[in-house]
Formats: C-alpha cells, structure tokens, sequence
C-alpha cells in the first residue's frame, strides 16, 4: 500500500476540524486576458493557508480549504485526460442535478442565494476558526489580489 501524502491532502478529507465559526467566498474566474494565471498565482499563493491532513502539534486557529468546480479546473487548463477522469455527476454541477439531490421547491436553485444558480462559480473557500473574531481576520485572505470576478460572499456561523 502507498502512503498518503498527508501534507498534500485537505484536511477535511481525512477528518472533521472542529472549528466552529466559518465564512465562505464564491469566486469566479475572469475572462479577462492572463487571468487564468493570475487565479492560479493566486490559488498558489493562498496553498499555505490550507488545512491540510498532515498530523497537528498544536490545533490551528483557523485556516482554509479551497474547492474547485469542474468548470474551474477547464478554465484553469486542465489536460482532457485529467478532466476525462472525473464522474459525470461533476462534471455536470450542482444546479444541474438539483433535483435528483432535492435542491428542489424553496430549495431548487433559482432559489439559491444571490446568484449562486446563474453564475458560475468556480472556486470555493471556506474559512473556518476557533472564534468569530478570528473568522473575520482570517476570512481576509489577500482578497484585494483576486484576479476573479466575485460572485456573492456568504458569511454565517457553523454550527457548534
């Protein structure tokens, strides 16, 4: 058996953080000429604040997890041998399959919040912490540097 390179694997893949307070940013990459590389520059320089898997000597404060739509990672270039390997029920999206996930009634996605269904949205964070106040100062990730478009930020509490 191989190991797992624990360092290169999100955390929560593996386990539950246990930090109770979160935010989440929905961003979406720009057409613009170079903001593929500017998005990836930014995804790189932001790889340090990832929870990953790897064994904790003292538990963190807070920290990020990214995740990317199938979207995303075409936008990013991805070879089609990659993208050829994810499940088609990726590769469709969330508001495609809303009802066979019972995103449907007050739920269905013209119901989403802000223009979560009518926007794409390429990457997602998610910014979790011990405290609301270090919620917010963490949740201030080098945002003024985003190359995306932003689409809507939703910040609430998780649940205890």
């Amino acid at each position: 058996m191989t190991d797992l390179d624990l360092p290169r694997i999100q955390g929560f893949v593996v386990r539950g953080y246990a930090l109770p307070f979160a935010a989440y940013l929905f961003l979406k990459i720009g057409d613009r000429p170079g903001d593929v590389d500017r998005t990836a520059a930014w995804v790189s320089e932001i790889s340090e604040d990832v929870l990953t898997a790897a064994t904790w000597s003292v538990k963190p404060d807070a920290g990020v997890n990214i995740a990317f739509s199938y979207a995303a990672l075409r936008k990013l270039q991805l070879p089609d041998a990659c993208l050829a390997g994810f499940p088609e029920e990726f590769r469709q999206g969330m508001a495609a399959r809303a009802s066979l996930l019972g995103d449907t009634d007050d739920r269905a996605p013209a119901n989403w919040a802000g223009s979560l269904a009518s926007e794409p949205v390429h990457l997602a964070l998610r910014s979790q912490a011990q405290t609301p106040d270090a919620t917010a100062a963490h949740s201030t990730l080098p945002t003024h540097r985003l190359p995306q478009q932003r689409v809507p930020r939703l910040s609430s509490p998780s649940p205890p």
